[in-house]
């Protein structure tokens, strides 16, 4: 998963903040469905399954949960990206406004 995705999150950064959180946040409901998938999955092998199965779909389980931790950190991240844009758009307009009140024009 993490290579395409983050190709895709590489491309979507050119975008709005707000399409990127959508992707995300897409991609996340949808690991957490295959985890849901996956505990059920488990929970059959763990009743009539073999062990080995068992191992794999618990292998399975740990990458998906990372996934979906790395998925919480690119929110995180893009929330931070948006917030560092609007405070350096603020201040940018501060300046405007302050370049304009010393040239004396209001």
């Amino acid at each position: 998963m993490h290579v395409d995705f983050s190709v895709k999150l590489l491309l979507l950064r050119c975008l709005v903040s707000n399409e990127l959180a959508q992707l995300i946040q897409r991609q996340r409901r949808t690991q957490l469905q295959h985890l849901r998938d996956l505990a059920a999955l488990e929970r059959k092998a763990q009743d009539d399954g073999p062990a080995d199965l068992l191992l794999i779909i618990k292998g399975t389980i740990l990458h998906t949960e990372a996934d979906v931790k790395w998925l919480d950190l690119c929110l995180l991240f893009n929330q931070l990206t948006m917030l560092e844009n609007v405070i350096l758009t603020a201040q940018l307009a501060g300046k405007r406004n302050g370049v304009a009140r010393r040239q004396g024009n209001y």
